[in-house]
């Protein structure tokens, strides 16, 4: 199913544009896989999409790939690189008056999904709880693909007011955090609450604590990602 979410929201998951790849790698066993997914619907979207990717980066460093696979009616699975380069990683996810590191030199890179025909990414692709893509986006929990440099262990809350002129728009962001982040890879989950399309009161809670029976989504949003 096809959803769509509000701009400040989705701006706080993913944006897209893209360089380098990664090879298909078939042939594993499910539990190999970092990512394996079945996309709710997903063969409606074969028109749309015929690659997946998982990417780091913002608009300020430059986006870089980190696995990509072929978008079999909603089924891919993906393996992203063993390191990702020193000019992805930052602190600044984990800094915030409140917030306690057990390692402050730690450094870490958000990765997001997103679908892509001919090269072109226009939709992302979210794990959640299902039917929690509403006005009260998030709220059950998204699954988020978190890189850490070394062990580290963040804990504490953290509270920011952020001003969108555009939308104009105050954000109150408070943010939890119980996250133990091992050297690599790590699957977390950020829950997202309070969210209105009147003002913004967000809070945040970042944990280790994945559930199971969570559902792939392709989600369309209210904005256009630049092309390659």
């Amino acid at each position: 199913m096809k959803k769509t979410i509000p701009f400040i929201a989705f701006a706080m998951v993913l944006s897209a544009v893209f360089i380098g790849c990664k090879k298909d790698e078939p042939n594993k066993p499910a539990s190999d896989w970092f990512i394996d997914a079945s996309v709710e619907n997903g063969a409606s979207f074969n028109s749309e999409i015929d690659s997946a990717y998982l990417y780091v980066g913002d608009v300020v460093k430059g986006f870089h790939i980190v696995g990509r696979a072929k978008y079999n009616g909603g089924n891919f699975q993906i393996n992203p690189s063993a390191t990702v380069p020193a000019k992805y990683l930052s602190d600044e996810e984990m800094r915030g008056e409140g917030l306690t590191l057990s390692d402050p030199s730690a450094k870490v890179a958000l990765a997001f999904l997103a679908g892509s025909k001919n090269n072109n990414p226009n939709l992302a692709i979210v794990n959640h709880k299902s039917g929690e893509v509403s006005t009260n986006d998030f709220a059950g929990g998204v699954i988020m693909y978190v890189y850490a440099d070394r062990d580290v262990k963040i804990t504490g809350t953290s509270t920011e007011t952020e001003e969108d002129e555009e939308e104009g728009l105050i954000i109150n962001i408070v943010s939890n955090f119980d996250l133990n982040l091992k050297k690599g890879w790590n699957k977390t989950i950020r829950y997202y609450s309070n969210i209105t399309n009147i003002g913004f009161d967000v809070e945040l809670k970042s944990t280790n604590d994945v559930p199971a029976g969570y559902t792939w989504s392709v989600v369309e949003a209210n904005w256009h990602p630049d092309k390659p």
